[in-house]
């Protein structure tokens, strides 16, 4: 029996409510996770490590710097990114920085969405 691949998914993030909704939803799915809560400084060997097929970004949580961030995994990374923003507002603040995010989401967002974004950007048909 041939095993499928879990996608990798590298998220930053320092949201409690996110984090615990994604501790507690992602068991048991075709996903690895891996959780940054702060900026340790080691962007790129995580990157490297994970080589993640997507990156998910809190866009204004403190401490992990978001906007600087998502510039430095687009040079890092092919992986596509999923910007989180607090409110339509801010995320229509930071699409105008014209930052190339593969796609926003806009809190408060539920679990089904987040899957639906992540399963959008990562299919074959737009990853290719």
């Amino acid at each position: 029996m041939c095993k499928v691949a879990k996608k990798r998914i590298l998220v930053l993030s320092q949201d409690p409510g996110l984090i615990g909704s994604l501790k507690a939803n992602f068991p048991g799915r075709s996903y690895k996770m891996v959780l940054i809560e702060k900026d340790d400084g080691r962007l790129k060997e995580n990157l490297e490590a994970l080589q993640p097929d997507v990156v998910l970004i809190d866009i204004l949580a403190p401490g992990v710097e978001g906007v600087q961030t998502m510039l430095e995994v687009r040079q890092l990374s092919p992986a596509p990114i999923l910007g989180l923003c607090k409110s339509r507002e801010h995320r229509d603040r930071v699409r105008r920085l014209d930052l190339k995010s593969d796609n926003y989401l806009s809190e408060p967002l539920t679990f089904t969405d987040l899957m639906k974004q992540i399963e959008a950007i990562t299919s074959p048909a737009t990853t290719g």
